[in-house]
């Protein structure tokens, strides 16, 4: 960035910045802005000391003002950077053909035009509009009342009620970029504004906890699927929707999830755990989502009926988020979740890749450890390659499944493993399950799950009782069987006795 607004250039920038100066992104920009008669520019980069932690802070902090309350956001998307401009550089002109027959009295122009995103499936997102891939801009894109959108071929018009593009296309192509095929997602603006709107009525009343959850996991799984230059700006690239959403239900924003939702908010995991990986730097608790960086991106469960949602949350007897500066929705020192309740310790193995190819796990590396691994997906027996004294858990025939979801890719230095005493290829390791809720099913004949939080010890706190989150578990059969399987085998067998539990 050649300009930016520092503290050595404050007083010069209060008085005047030169024409010359500016990179052609922000030329441009300007030529629009007075092109609209408007008095006003607020560009990050100049408007923000960037220098000053404490100024980044304080102005981080009222994206959700700016945004929101400014008039029209331009957004360069097809620009790689400050240096590509707003207006189209493609050297393409429109082609216009005229038909004019007298005797019939016909006379028209049909004009065709070239544009990069006329066929979303094709459309490459990250090289045709590198702005979208870019996390700032989500909250940008979500909290702006108007957008204008720069494209290759034209200006598009974007704003919470409609839109609007020069080739007169009223459903411009940009916003129908909502496939699983895409990179990233272009969520439909109005699909964020919409429970915004509807709140606004009269006689609406406030949103329910399951509505409130079900649009911020949404966010969370369109938001998780960008790149950010920061590792640390996960929380406060957010913090904008953070503080919108607010508006719907209220409570407690946690590091990315909410105190009367969080039963719901902590059954996250990760799209592809092997591009998944802890920051370099701690930048939230490990049972937050934006303690991982998923390329992939974070989903969550859906749960139908759950007996347990209010009992997890009566275990919670303390919650500690302290924020690094005095934004509660953006950087954080450091957040802990204590409860009373019991732990289930049991066996994870790390397969080998004999064990892998033999078993057809597919590309799973990591499996809670059971009795049925001697068995092959058609349940035929076949040799044990590797042993352990922890036989696991016993399946009962394989009406029970256990399903482990990494939340990164586990390495050697992830556990204290144990390796195998035959063909040292498998390795195993302890962790501990917390019970968090069930997904109840009630027609007959379909299976329901219970969802667990895999934990292991924090290497890095005193001995105690603290750990912290590595997975995602699901228990999954039919709702009969699976009861009598967590009363029968997992109380009796593998919990722990009732203790004070700290989430790091």
């Amino acid at each position: 960035m050649p300009l930016t607004t520092l503290e050595s250039n404050l007083a010069q920038h209060l008085d005047f910045v030169p024409w010359d100066s500016l990179p052609p992104t922000f030329r441009d920009a300007a030529v629009i802005v007075k092109a609209l008669g408007l008095e006003y520019l607020w560009i990050d980069s100049l408007c923000i000391i960037q220098d000053s932690t404490e100024d980044w802070e304080l102005e981080s902090s009222k994206m959700a003002n700016v945004y929101g309350g400014a008039y029209v956001t331009i957004a360069a998307v097809s620009s790689p950077d400050f240096r590509g401009g707003c207006f189209s550089k493609s050297g393409k002109p429109d082609i216009c053909h005229r038909i004019r027959r007298e005797e019939e009295g016909l006379d028209v122009i049909i004009g065709l035009r070239d544009s990069a995103a006329s066929s979303p499936d094709k459309l490459n997102i990250s090289a045709e509009l590198p702005l979208l891939s870019r996390g700032w801009v989500y909250q940008e894109r979500m909290l702006s009342r108007r957008l204008l959108y720069c494209t290759r071929s034209e200006l598009q018009l974007i704003c919470r009620q409609g839109r609007g593009c020069e080739c007169g296309r009223g459903s411009a192509a940009l916003h129908r970029i909502e496939t699983a095929k895409t990179y990233p997602t272009a969520r439909d603006k109005q699909a964020y504004s919409a429970p915004l709107f509807a709140q606004m009525n009269p006689g609406q009343g406030r949103f329910g906890d399951l509505e409130a959850a079900i649009h911020w996991h949404k966010v969370v799984s369109e938001y998780s699927k960008l790149e950010l230059s920061y590792e640390s700006d996960k929380l406060p690239a957010l913090s904008g929707c953070a503080k919108d959403i607010s508006l719907l239900a209220g409570g407690e924003y946690l590091a990315g999830l909410w105190r009367h939702t969080l039963a719901r908010d902590l059954l996250w995991d990760v799209h592809t755990q092997s591009s998944s990986r802890r920051p370099a730097e701690w930048r939230a608790p490990s049972w937050s989502w934006a303690s991982v960086k998923a390329t992939g991106g974070v989903t969550f469960a859906e749960l139908a009926e759950s007996a347990h949602l209010r009992t997890f949350l009566d275990r919670v007897t303390a919650i500690e988020c302290q924020p690094r500066g005095k934004d509660p929705t953006g950087s954080l020192q450091s957040a802990s979740i204590r409860l009373r309740t019991r732990l289930y310790e049991v066996s994870m193995r790390r397969v080998c890749y004999a064990d892998l190819k033999i078993r057809s796990r597919g590309r799973l590396k990591h499996l809670i450890e059971s009795q049925d691994m001697t068995k092959s997906t058609d349940g035929t027996p076949i040799p044990d390659r590797c042993t352990f004294e922890d036989r696991g858990l016993p399946l009962w025939g394989g009406t029970i499944r256990v399903g482990l979801n990494p939340d990164f890719e586990y390495g050697l230095d992830t556990f204290p493993w144990n390796r195998a005493k035959k063909d040292q290829g498998c390795y195993q390791a302890k962790i501990f399950l917390l019970h968090v809720c069930d997904s109840q099913v009630e027609r007959v004949g379909k299976e329901g799950v219970d969802y667990f939080l895999a934990l292991k010890r924090n290497s890095q706190a005193p001995p105690g009782d603290v750990y912290e989150r590595v997975g995602l578990v699901r228990v999954i059969g039919k709702s009969d069987v699976r009861q009598r399987w967590l009363v029968e085998v997992l109380d009796q067998n593998y919990r722990t006795d009732e203790q004070e539990v700290i989430l790091v």
